[in-house]
């Protein structure tokens, strides 16, 4: 049992890790525009690919790793390889901030690593960089986390500057303890501890050592507001290109170790059940493995459907959480569940992941409830034919994995055969990352 824990906290991880750098690494913003700025446009969108793409097929691994010491190997250095991407995206966001806020100093970069040298004495300041413990990124090294959310990510931190405790859960962790590192009443706090630290700011206090030469120190005038546009070392560049190749070669491996144990679960045809490396898959592996930890979920959602079996029209129930967590897994237990099944009239499993096409889910739907074949037929007609195969039935419709935002209108298309006259107590739920489409089809 403690192994099928650990390997889901390594799922959990690799979810939140994944999902900190996707939104560290925006398709607008300052940091991008900087990143094209400094000819790594292209090495970051490839990783930012990369990263998305393993993020997939881990979400698809739900829980199988318990007792397969292979697939176990690759989750972990998965994870390892997330640590190294995060402090990169960090090293880059660094060097952005030290050009707009601090233009009468030196900057280097070597590899993934920057240096802050004084413009006076060229004496180098700052901190041994972070990057072999683990943490996110440099800022931690300065803090002792002393709580730990259930997905593994830090929840709380002490500044071991000023002993002050602060939240830092979610995407914004670093953020909140970078802002504390400059802040006036750390550098006070620290200041009153230790006079001899008064000529070191808290911008000074976040800079790294750099491991190699200054060759290629890009100088500022002082007072000038930077205008200048990055030349980077090409090792760099070479970073980012090995953790993307070999996130790529892991997720290669797991990909084939899941289609090794989709092949050996004997899985049933009736479930459309397709591979993991089809960017279309249609349902998710309904495997009936061993979940822990969600019996109060479970009876908590099988008590809405029984509340739910006389209720005419339709119900929408959203399982929202972060990658990794088990929204799925919680609803596979649901559905598979004998006394759930024995409600509705028709099981409907869809797989939805980052391509909500009204007309290509309305065509896998009635694969569930119809022989025949619907190709040619246009998105009003499959509709038509939907609503006349689901009139009058029960139907429990699960869209698992929905990531994108939809307003009202494409829900309300989608979702018009199971809410018109004649509809009778249908159950839709809906998994997500998203609390706004959790709120779209309600």
């Amino acid at each position: 049992m403690m192994e099928a824990v650990e390997d889901t906290n390594l799922e959990a991880a690799i979810g939140w890790l994944a999902d900190t750098i996707l939104a560290n690494l925006p398709a607008g913003g300052k940091l991008n525009s900087w990143i094209r700025q400094a000819d790594l446009g292209n090495d970051v969108d490839k990783l930012r690919s990369e990263v998305e793409a393993v993020d997939m097929v881990v979400s698809a691994v739900q829980g199988r790793a318990a007792g397969n010491k292979p697939l176990t190997r690759s989750l972990a250095a998965v994870k390892e390889l997330l640590y190294d991407a995060d402090d990169v995206v960090d090293e880059l966001d660094c060097y952005r901030l030290q050009q707009e806020l601090q233009p009468e100093t030196l900057l280097e970069m070597d590899g993934h690593e920057t240096q802050q040298v004084e413009r006076s004495s060229e004496t180098v300041v700052g901190v041994q960089s972070s990057g072999n413990s683990r943490l996110r990124s440099k800022e931690w090294i300065h803090f002792d986390i002393t709580e730990f959310e259930q997905n593994g990510g830090p929840a709380r931190a002490r500044c071991k500057l000023c002993q002050t405790e602060l939240m830092c859960e979610t995407k914004k962790g670093t953020s909140v303890l970078r802002n504390h590192l400059k802040s006036k009443a750390c550098s006070n706090k620290r200041r009153a501890s230790d006079p001899s630290s008064s000529t070191v700011d808290a911008t000074t206090i976040s800079t790294h050592v750099a491991a190699g030469n200054s060759s290629g120190r890009k100088r500022m005038r002082t007072g000038e507001v930077s205008t200048h546009i990055p030349t980077t070392n090409p090792k760099f560049s070479e970073t980012i290109q090995d953790i993307t190749c070999q996130l790529q070669g892991k997720r290669e491996a797991i990909t084939r170790l899941l289609k090794i144990l989709g092949s050996d679960s004997g899985a049933s045809s009736n479930h459309h059940q397709s591979t993991i490396s089809d960017p279309r898959r249609r349902t998710s592996s309904l495997v009936q493995g061993k979940v822990y930890g969600r019996a109060a979920e479970k009876r908590s959602i099988k008590a809405l459907v029984k509340e739910h079996k006389s209720t005419a029209g339709v119900t929408v129930l959203p399982i929202v959480g972060i990658g990794g967590v088990g929204k799925t897994a919680l609803a596979q237990l649901v559905y598979n569940d004998p006394t759930v099944g024995s409600q509705f009239d028709h099981k409907i499993w869809i797989w939805v992941s980052n391509n909500f096409d009204e007309m290509r889910l309305t065509r896998d739907i009635l694969g569930y409830v119809s022989q025949e074949t619907h190709d040619g037929l246009c998105f009003p007609k499959l509709q038509e034919v939907l609503k006349g195969h689901v009139k009058s039935k029960k139907v429990l419709l699960v869209l698992d994995d929905v990531w994108e935002d939809m307003d009202k209108c494409r829900w309300n298309k989608l979702l018009a055969p199971f809410k018109s006259d004649g509809a009778n107590g249908n159950m839709i739920i809906v998994t997500t990352r998203k609390p706004s489409v959790a709120n779209s089809p309600s």
